[in-house]
């Protein structure tokens, strides 16, 4: 999980260091906010497996008959709802990471062939 997170975070800083900052302004903010959604989202499923139970320690005891009812955890189904909305939102960086290079590549002066190549080839990068 935190190392995906680590490379899209390079990714993302890579591109940040490749755009001229004052042409591109709104690719650079995009980018800039796909690094806070990364780390945002790295943090919290970093440290909620560890608060999925309270207290922390029934998330490996709720199996010994003698603990059993001693705790609570969260629910499946919260569980696997917050799996989709993480995995959308990684989904969407990813996609918004691919076409960024694709856009740049794209104002480019090159030929057609060169343009789709050089945008597939960085594009495969962010995802």
């Amino acid at each position: 999980m935190c190392t995906t997170a680590l490379i899209k975070l390079a990714f993302s800083l890579t591109i940040l260091r490749i755009i001229d900052k004052r042409i591109h302004r709104v690719t650079a903010w995009i980018t800039y906010l796909i690094i806070c959604i990364i780390v945002a989202q790295a943090v919290v499923f970093f440290f909620l497996p560890l608060f999925l139970c309270r207290p922390i320690d029934y998330q490996w005891r709720q199996i010994d008959p003698a603990h059993r009812g001693t705790g609570t955890c969260v629910s499946s189904r919260e569980t696997m709802a917050t799996s989709y909305a993480h995995g959308i939102v990684i989904c969407a960086c990813d996609i918004t990471l691919a076409a960024i290079p694709a856009y740049l590549i794209w104002t480019l002066p090159l030929s057609r062939e060169t343009k789709i190549a050089a945008a597939a080839l960085l594009g495969l990068g962010g995802v």
